[in-house]
């Protein structure tokens, strides 16, 4: 795949990110009235039932090894969104979006233990800055509550989910095709879940339903549909450093909609993230020549 290819995926990887940043303000007003399991049931299912019935042919001509990936990657992705809807019943939406994602410092870390390799030094100065930013707006009084501590195991999970979409997903096509079968498959975990461990139900309001259709349309079906096409021609280390755009979202909404604490400290830590995304593109474009001879 040529530059001008990959660099339309990592605009469309962050374009996801950007989008799953506003889905905790949803899922937390949600939460208020709904259970863990019944909100994932919903927002998944309603998603899936969606994209299955457009794309059905897609489905049924799938090979099996797509739908083992899809198995696979949406149990995984059940695990993250069930510790991260859990962090937001103890936590507010910007510390839980930040702490989980410690998981961009963890991944190109990950990955280049996987390779027995060295760490590209671009990629590390890149992950300590955006982890120092996450650290700066999780963090800024030292308490890690109990709902934070759930969220960090969070972020173990969605470094393993990143690591292992990478290495199962290997064109945009085929990404697609997974990103609707791990939307069933969270959607059937969490519904088996909510009937054993709760009291499912519908939204009882028309603006419960606007937020659970936004969390299906925008979060979900553009959301978690998209990034294994993204993902599927883009580093792990690189979709690692774009998921700092899903916290830095998160907080910047949960400060202007839900009066969550977000002063001059977090302007500056959301700054650091924000250079860290764009430091790998920045140094591309000033040495061309030394990116068209490294190794690849």
């Amino acid at each position: 795949m040529n530059k001008t290819s990959t660099r339309g995926l990592e605009i469309l990887l962050a374009l996801v990110m950007m989008a799953r940043g506003t889905s905790f303000i949803f899922s937390k007003l949600l939460l208020e009235t709904m259970s863990t399991f019944n909100v994932l049931a919903l927002r998944f299912g309603i998603a899936f039932l969606l994209l299955a019935a457009l794309f059905a042919r897609r489905l049924y001509r799938a090979s099996r090894k797509v739908w083992i990936a899809g198995f696979l990657i949406g149990f995984l992705y059940f695990l993250v969104m069930s510790l991260e809807l859990t962090a937001l019943t103890m936590a507010d939406t910007g510390p839980v979006a930040l702490t989980e994602h410690t998981s961009i410092v963890m991944v190109p870390l990950a990955t280049a233990a996987l390779a027995r390799m060295r760490p590209n030094p671009v990629m590390l100065l890149s992950a300590f800055l955006a982890v120092t930013g996450v650290g700066m707006l999780t963090l800024p009084g030292g308490n890690l509550s109990a709902g934070l501590l759930i969220a960090l195991l969070g972020a173990v999970c969605y470094a393993v989910t990143i690591i292992v979409t990478d290495r199962v997903t290997h064109s945009p096509e085929e990404g697609f095709t997974v990103g609707i079968i791990q939307l069933g498959t969270l959607a059937l975990l969490a519904a088996i879940a909510s009937f054993f461990l709760e009291s499912p139900h519908l939204p009882s309001s028309l603006a419960q339903w606007g937020m659970l259709a936004v969390l299906v349309v925008v979060c979900t079906v553009f959301g978690f549909t998209f990034q294994p096409v993204a993902q599927a021609r883009v580093s792990a280390e690189m979709t690692g450093l774009l998921s700092a755009l899903n916290p830095a979202v998160a907080a910047v909404i949960g400060a202007f909609v839900l009066h969550e604490q977000f002063g001059w400290l977090g302007a500056l830590a959301v700054a650091l993230i924000l250079v860290a995304i764009t430091l790998p593109s920045w140094l591309r474009i000033l040495t061309p020549k030394a990116e068209k001879v490294s190794p690849q």
